[in-house]
């Protein structure tokens, strides 16, 4: 595992004031291996794949714990709605099937079971299923529903949620009310943002740059993302309060101006 020595310190310094620390395995949404043997995996490569996310999830969670720095929170994939590690556990789509769910499953399964055995029977380690659906309710359950179906055991539902792609703070809000309802589970807006200008400051496109994109009742300012946090977090206190959990705030989202050196 390779961490840079400012990373290590940080974290030990968020675990010493009381902060939590969240783990993200970031599994690709692409072949994680030959493209050519990914496409319709057979049973003794699937298990290699396992094998292998297991094993790495095992090692970067025990030299955390060596270091006194085991999370509070594992996420085990990032964004997983359409799976991971594709064709072997990709789920959208022509491949909405029992085979290519139960594939999935299987590969969250071992790196589930990396974590709770690398943390050891007296440390409990929350697991977080982490879906790009704030505002859908109905993709939401598609895709949980079909996680629970299988056996998968997790602890807290992350959600995406960009306003122009996912909805308003009201499709937000009715989502995570039916999702906290429904489960029983405790919810995080694990991903967010919102940019404070549509200027470019370099030659690479803004993920959000166009006039149509930002909600008119956000303009792309600095107090328009302010009130659009505000109202974010209020969204998020109404919900019971055995289901609040924190969020993180994608800063790359708004473009920043560098100096030449």
């Amino acid at each position: 595992m390779r961490r840079t020595r400012w990373a290590g310190l940080l974290d030990a310094a968020a675990l010493a004031v009381g902060v939590s620390l969240i783990v993200l395995f970031y599994s690709s949404k692409g072949a994680c291996a030959d493209s050519t043997l990914m496409k319709g995996a057979d049973v003794s490569f699937l298990e290699e794949i396992e094998c292998k996310g297991g094993g790495y999830t095992a090692t970067v969670i025990a030299a955390l714990r060596d270091q006194g720095m085991l999370p509070d929170i594992v996420q085990v994939g990032s964004e997983m709605t359409c799976g991971m590690l594709w064709d072997a556990g990709h789920s959208c789509y022509s491949f909405d099937m029992p085979r290519q769910w139960r594939e999935l499953r299987e590969l969250i399964a071992a790196a589930i079971l990396g974590v709770e055995e690398a943390a050891g029977e007296d440390h409990r380690v929350r697991i977080m299923i982490h879906i790009d659906r704030g505002g859908d309710s109905k993709g939401s359950r598609w895709f949980l529903d079909n996680l629970l179906a299988g056996g998968i055991d997790f602890d807290i539902i992350g959600q995406s949620f960009y306003p122009w792609w996912h909805g308003s703070l009201g499709d937000l809000d009715a989502n995570l009310r039916d999702l906290a309802a429904w489960y029983r589970k405790d919810v995080v807006v694990v991903e967010t943002a919102y940019p404070r200008t549509l200027e470019w400051h370099d030659d690479t496109h803004n993920i959000v740059g166009l006039p149509n994109q930002p909600h008119p009742e956000y303009p792309p300012t600095v107090p328009g993302q302010r009130r659009f946090l505000v109202d974010l977090m209020n969204v998020a206190s109404r919900l019971p309060a055995w289901a609040r959990c924190g969020g993180m705030w994608r800063s790359l989202i708004s473009p920043v101006r560098f100096s030449p050196r």
